[in-house]
């Protein structure tokens, strides 16, 4: 591409930064959000682009996840582009990739495009991490309180010492666990593999429990859950605190395997391993219909 470097001299020397535009002899111009749409094509009304700069404790298992290895990186905050440049011209002719190789091989392209022409820096030949967060997966907030915290009435931490635990909740008639080392980032804590809550069996057997109009004695009933719940100090679950909201490999190749990755018709039964069975034909046909219309 050629530049015209007596224009871009000439703009330097009329651009103002109080009030972001050229100074021109015939009055202001800028670029504006109608040029961003018009040239760009880009959508100018979504979310702003913030948020926090924390990196994960791991960097390099990070990168390996976000864009499928690991690029070479100029210092700790930034990696360089020709890293990248290189893994895509080595696997370019691979044509038989899984969904999640496309993804990572798409985050790539986006990482030129973001760093070359939104993004870029003076070297022109890195990208900095925190930019990198743009692509990943949309931000859930995993801890919503923290901030406003010490704001709120001294009633609402009234029982924090019982967040965490692990017991059976309770109403009547109505027993239900709850199971906070399976949510254990909405405490600031690392998540790991949970233990197994409630057989099944036992679930469905308290899940068919209907109110009686016949009298009876629930804590007598369920006189082994109203136990959980008065041990319920002794039932804290532990976690290790992390700054940054990340999930180990072990526990994401886990909870893949458990987890339903589409949404069916429940009236199909999932399979053992927590998939519904046609969820995945079921997606890829709406997929190519969605092309055709």
């Amino acid at each position: 591409m050629e530049y015209d470097h007596h224009l871009l001299t000439a703009l330097a020397e009329r651009w103002r930064p109080e009030t972001h535009s050229f100074h021109l002899s015939i009055g202001e111009a800028t670029i504006t959000l109608q040029d961003v749409g018009m040239l760009l094509g880009l959508c100018v009304d979504g979310l702003p682009i913030t948020g926090n700069e924390l990196y994960p404790s791991d960097i390099d298992e990070y990168l390996e996840r976000l864009l499928g290895f690991c690029p070479k990186r100029d210092g700790k905050t930034a990696i360089r582009l020709a890293s990248l440049r290189q893994h895509l011209e080595l696997h370019r002719d691979r044509v038989k990739i899984s969904n999640l190789e496309a993804l990572q091989r798409a985050r790539c392209h986006v990482a030129f495009l973001l760093a070359g022409c939104f993004f870029s820096n003076k070297s022109q030949n890195k990208i900095d991490l925190f930019v990198l967060r743009l692509l990943e997966d949309p931000e859930f907030l995993w801890t919503p309180y923290v901030e406003h915290m010490h704001t709120l009435p001294d009633g609402c931490r009234h029982g924090e010492h019982i967040w965490r635990s692990r017991t059976y909740l309770h109403y009547y008639y109505i027993v239900e666990g709850h199971y906070p080392d399976r949510v254990m980032r909405q405490f600031g804590c690392r998540q790991v593999i949970p233990d197994d809550p409630l057989n099944e069996t036992e679930t469905q057997i308290l899940h068919r429990i209907k109110r009686s109009s016949h009298h009876r004695n629930w804590e007598r009933d369920h006189a082994i859950y109203v136990q959980e719940w008065h041990s319920q100090a002794n039932r804290v679950v532990e976690g290790t605190p992390i700054a940054y909201p990340e999930a180990p490999p072990p526990y994401r190749s886990w909870y893949h395997s458990k987890t339903v990755q589409f949404i069916q018709d429940p009236s199909h039964e999932p399979d053992a391993g927590g998939y519904h069975g046609h969820s995945e034909s079921v997606h890829a046909l709406s997929d190519e219909l969605s092309h055709h219309m």
